[in-house]
């Protein structure tokens, strides 16, 4: 029998579907074991798709240029006639949701890859820096202003906010996430993991509940891009000068199955991720696209 799968739900207006719960409420879900074969059957067809992008005879990388204008925006030498810090509150391309940190074992684990991917790429590659490391988990408005976030915040309301952030800690057991594997395409890698099988209550139950409890407000929500994917961007691309050659591109494929052999051959203690385990889960609004250090959230949850 083949893996579940479980299709992605594309950018859309606001509404109240709850994806992640039609997804558990699927005939041929029956439980923990194929909420993981739906994340890892997500993340195989993705890392297979940008293999054959790469194994092109063309360059396929494209340079992120809304982090080469965040990263000038930080340093304040942004280009005349681009949005400042202040401006980007007022364009729609603000959004709002909840999110967690890795752990300090995943950090760690993350930047070592790091480590190994800028050794090969070079400057071509922008390493995130840890305190913006971060798993999106449930978004709740999508390319707004932040006037308008914080109208869907207080529709919310803030008793609801913070029983959706406090959600991990009064599980008996909060959800892991294991088996760490390097994904990417033309902008970026992200390590992606799949929820226990081994947990009645997984990671996916956890999104689900959270955006259940969201939908109690009677208020609609627009998300992105919304998958079975649990991932944290570890770098993106700010050049593509190295991608030019196709051996440099076969080098950079050889690195990924390397690096997630290694992440195969380690052990399942070092590999596993408890969510919310060190620190609580998070509201953030504005221009998260890169991350947004944890000292800027709206609101935290209940420390662990």
């Amino acid at each position: 029998m083949a893996p579940f799968s479980f299709p992605a739900l594309t950018a859309s207006p606001p509404s109240r579907r709850n994806w992640y719960e039609e997804l558990l409420n699927h005939p041929d879900c029956h439980g923990p074991q194929q909420v993981a074969e739906a994340y890892e059957t997500h993340r195989a067809t993705y890392l297979d798709k940008n293999l054959k992008i790469f194994a092109s005879d063309t360059n396929p990388v494209t340079p992120d240029q809304a982090l080469i204008s965040y990263l000038q925006r930080q340093n304040n030498k942004q280009k005349d006639g681009e949005p400042s810090k202040e401006d980007l509150k007022n364009l729609e391309i603000n959004c709002l949701g909840t999110s967690a940190r890795p752990s300090q074992t995943t950090v760690s684990m993350i930047q070592e890859i790091q480590r190994k991917v800028s050794a090969l790429v070079g400057a071509d590659f922008y390493s995130m820096p840890a305190s913006l490391l971060h798993i999106a988990m449930v978004e709740l408005a999508h390319r707004h202003n932040l006037a308008y976030l914080h109208s869907v915040a207080s529709a919310v309301g803030k008793t609801r906010l913070q029983n959706m952030l406090d959600l991990a800690s009064t599980l008996p057991s909060k959800p892991r996430l294991v088996l760490p594997r390097l994904s990417f395409d033309v902008m970026g890698i992200a390590l992606t993991f799949l929820p226990d099988s081994a947990q009645e209550y997984t990671y996916h139950h956890l999104r689900a509940e959270t955006h259940s409890i969201a939908l109690e407000s009677g208020e609609s929500f627009d998300m992105c891009y919304t998958a079975p994917s649990a991932h944290v961007t570890l770098g993106r691309f700010v050049g593509n000068s190295f991608f030019s050659a196709k051996d440099s591109r076969e080098a950079f494929i050889d690195l990924i199955d390397t690096i997630n052999k290694d992440l195969e051959a380690s052990s399942e203690n070092q590999q596993s991720w408890i969510l919310c385990d060190e620190l609580s889960a998070e509201l953030q609004a504005g221009y998260l696209k890169f991350g947004v250090e944890r000292e800027c959230a709206d609101m935290l949850g209940k420390s662990p």
